[in-house]
């Protein structure tokens, strides 16, 4: 007895041991993640990967030595219930981001910051938990030296998506407190700005062509300005190897239009599926193929390659993606009225009338390759079944590996449906 009681003793004393050191050593969570830089749009943007979630770091692309500028901050909590996404919020917002000598807590969302004259090629941005240990580090590229002073009055784009920054070049100060942009009388979002450019984030709520308006201090510019909205769909985002849907491109906001505009389409998983005329193309749209309410919408097959959910995203192509194949768009067919005879004696009278029945030979669906033939039913079976949507904000491809919440139509949340979003992309789970 009194053997077995010893060992009951010791147990217990070393069962407390452990506890205590296990009480004692960092938590490993919140001390894992990883760092990259990604340039666009005017922003170079650091993304922190965390067992809690991510964290962006925004930057105006042109930062220089010497430099006065502002960006942003945002945490993206990840979870799989309500309560832990609240939970890992709470946590990534008390995270700290280092540039250089600034220190700037995540829920601050926005931060001004000197770029100290001596810096050489680039600056390093850190993050830290709650506890001040490193989560992961990037580095930015920064000019040797300031470049001139803009004395030219700003310039904007005359086309934007909603959702995507707007890059404005102009002379700034580099603080957003004396920069305001409206687009369609809605304010739109700051993201960064320095001496030379600010960066915008183009508002969902407006579509089609409207005003775009620029307040630096006391003076204002306004230009006209389109703002599209891209959407992406397809019936069934989940594919086995040979398995095929149709990708569904509708682009909405061009009533009006006079020049042509390209949409790049890139597939982010090949290995998991394969998009028909190519992984990464831009589809051109010209103002003869826009329907009366302004909208664009083409058809690509999709063929399984593996299992899994896939991510697909489109956006307004800029000029480092058109060097990449170009399709043509053949939107999907519109109903069109019967032509009334005598129009149509008069057309086949005269010379070179022929080629307005070309439009008749699109396959169903707007699909250039071959699916139309190979599975002539597919088509018309997913079309029966509207595809439905769900927002993916920022090209998140990490919601895939998340459960499929409720469905729903807030551009910030990620829905169980089968789609994608005004961002233009789907990730899928």
């Amino acid at each position: 007895m009194a053997s077995t009681a010893s060992l009951a003793a010791g147990a217990w004393r070393a069962l407390i041991g452990l506890l205590i050191l296990l009480a004692t050593l960092p938590a490993g969570a919140d001390g894992n993640g990883s760092a990259s830089t990604t340039t666009d749009r005017g922003l170079h943007t650091t993304t922190f990967q965390t067992d809690r979630g991510t964290v962006e770091v925004r930057l105006p692309d042109d930062l220089a030595a010497g430099d006065t500028l502002s960006g942003t901050v945002v945490a993206r909590p990840s979870g799989r219930t309500a309560a832990t996404t609240r939970r890992n919020a709470d946590r990534l917002e008390g995270y700290v981001v280092e540039l250089g000598e600034g220190r700037t807590e995540v829920r601050a969302g926005a931060f001004s910051w000197s770029v100290p004259a001596a810096v050489a090629t680039s600056v390093t941005v850190v993050l830290r938990d709650n506890r001040g240990r490193e989560v992961a580090r990037d580095t930015v590229p920064v000019a040797p030296a300031a470049r001139s002073p803009v004395t030219a009055g700003p310039s904007a784009p005359e086309v934007g998506q909603t959702g995507r920054p707007v890059a404005i070049d102009g002379a700034f100060d580099g603080r957003f407190g004396s920069s305001r942009v409206t687009i369609g009388a809605r304010e739109a979002p700051l993201l960064a700005e320095s001496p030379r450019k600010l960066v915008v984030e183009s508002p969902t709520e407006v579509v089609g062509e409207t005003t775009l308006v620029v307040t630096e201090g006391d003076a204002t510019s306004e230009w006209p300005f389109r703002n599209l909205e891209i959407l992406l769909s397809a019936p069934r985002t989940d594919l086995s190897r040979g398995e095929r849907t149709t990708l569904r491109v509708e682009v909405s906001g061009l009533k009006g239009l006079r020049e042509p505009i390209p949409i790049r389409v890139r597939n982010e998983t090949p290995a998991v599926v394969r998009i028909e005329d190519g992984d990464t193309q831009t589809i051109t749209i010209e103002p003869a193929e826009v329907g009366e309410e302004g909208r664009f919408v083409a058809s690509r097959a999709i063929i399984g390659l593996g299992v899994g959910g896939f991510g697909i995203s489109a956006r307004i192509a800029g000029p480092e993606d058109l060097g990449g194949p170009v399709a043509q768009a053949q939107p999907e067919p519109k109903p069109q009225p019967a032509p009334e005879p005598p129009p149509e004696t008069e057309r086949d009278s005269t010379p070179g009338a022929e080629p307005e029945t070309e439009p008749d030979a699109t396959s169903p669906g707007g699909e250039t390759g071959g699916s139309g033939t190979e599975e002539p039913a597919q088509p018309e079976t997913e079309e029966e079944t509207p595809p439905a949507t769900f927002q993916d904000v920022n090209d998140r491809l990490d919601e895939a590996a998340r459960p499929p919440p409720a469905r729903s139509s807030s551009a910030g949340e990620t829905p169980g449906s089968k789609a994608v979003t005004d961002s233009g992309s789907v990730a899928t789970g």
